[in-house]
């Protein structure tokens, strides 16, 4: 991401943190949603603690700090570091400190950049986040600003994203190819539909398993462990180097059957090498998928922990699930009654 925009970025949300736990000491609920904060029955304008100045308008408030004017809207979740290019635009304009921006356009293709790069998202509504950054949630604002570190939503937790976008993928292939195998192992041989499926699942689970090793290296996983999430995070280390020594073995001829199995290839030559060494390439396979598998879930089991007892349920798995079996038992008791 740009030098520039990093800094504004990081100000701006300094200055909404401030804004919103200034607002929390004032009397004012903190929301946990945007539509919660858009139906809060408060004033629409007037004083925070200390005379600040503060206007209420939409998913979001205006706060007029010392230090300058700071406007910004609350996420779905209630998140308070999203951003737009006109709040930025406009922190830069009010804000005592000087930036190096000229224009409005200047920050919004600085945007675009840190999108096409992967250091920013956008969500679903005008709001942009970045990726890994500290996700201030309702009533955890005090806590989090006064401790500095805190898990980011789920949907901006890099690690996450690489377990769902490519892991999951790899995990998937790996069972069928697995099936597969078991067929081939038992009846020693296999049928021409099955030879396919063969041939698809083995090399599409190598594939991914490489996207998920090459998003693993670039991510810088210990830096975010480390000094990106809760402390308590700390304790999956050991398993990041453990993934992090096996990967280097065979990540070249990794990369290359990768290649070979997702682009049009004119020989088959990465393939057949990867396989050509009685096994001993598919068995550092399989121990750095079952490395990676380890690492993911106990990082989610971490993840639930932080979630549930900060209140973050929206973002919890586990109690999405809870919530989806008791409708399941009520809509059979109901089909239950109704057929009695």
């Amino acid at each position: 991401m740009d030098k520039r925009l990093a800094q504004l970025i990081s100000d701006y949300q300094k200055a909404v943190g401030a804004a919103v736990v200034l607002m929390a000491e004032s009397g004012l609920k903190t929301p946990s949603s945007n539509a919660e904060w858009l139906d809060l029955k408060i004033p629409e304008h007037g004083y925070l603690k200390d005379g600040v100045r503060y206007y209420k308008h939409g998913f979001g408030c205006w706060v007029h700090l010392p230090e300058g004017k700071v406007d910004f809207d609350f996420g779905r979740n209630g998140q308070i570091d999203g951003f737009d290019e006109w709040r930025l635009w406009n922190f830069c304009q009010d804000s005592t400190r000087k930036y190096e921006f000229e224009t409005l356009q200047a920050i919004s293709d600085c945007i675009r950049h840190a999108v096409e790069e992967g250091t920013i998202v956008a969500s679903s509504y005008i709001l942009y986040y970045v990726v890994d950054s500290v996700n201030l949630l309702g009533q955890e604002v005090a806590r989090i600003l006064a401790v500095g570190c805190a898990l980011p939503h789920r949907d901006q937790d890099s690690i996450q994203l690489l377990s769902s976008q490519c892991f999951e993928s790899a995990d998937l292939m790996f069972e069928h190819y697995k099936v597969i195998n078991l067929m081939w192992e038992k009846k020693g041989r296999l049928g021409g539909t099955n030879g396919v499926k063969f041939r698809i699942y083995l090399l599409s689970w190598l594939g991914y398993l490489n996207e998920t090793a090459e998003g693993f290296r670039k991510m810088n996983m210990r830096l975010l462990l480390e000094h990106k999430r809760p402390t308590s995070f700390a304790e999956l280390i050991p398993e990041l180097n453990k993934v992090g020594s096996l990967r280097k073995k065979y990540d070249d001829d990794l990369r290359k059957l990768r290649n070979d199995t997702f682009h049009l290839r004119a020989s088959d030559e990465s393939i057949t090498r990867f396989f050509a060494d009685d096994g001993e390439r598919m068995k550092w396979a399989t121990e750095l998928h079952a490395a990676f598998a380890s690492l993911f879930s106990n990082y989610r089991v971490l993840a639930e922990v932080e979630y549930l007892h900060l209140g973050r349920f929206g973002e919890s798995q586990i109690r999405k699930e809870s919530t989806e079996r008791r409708k399941m038992r009520r809509g059979n008791a109901t089909a239950k009654l109704q057929a009695e």
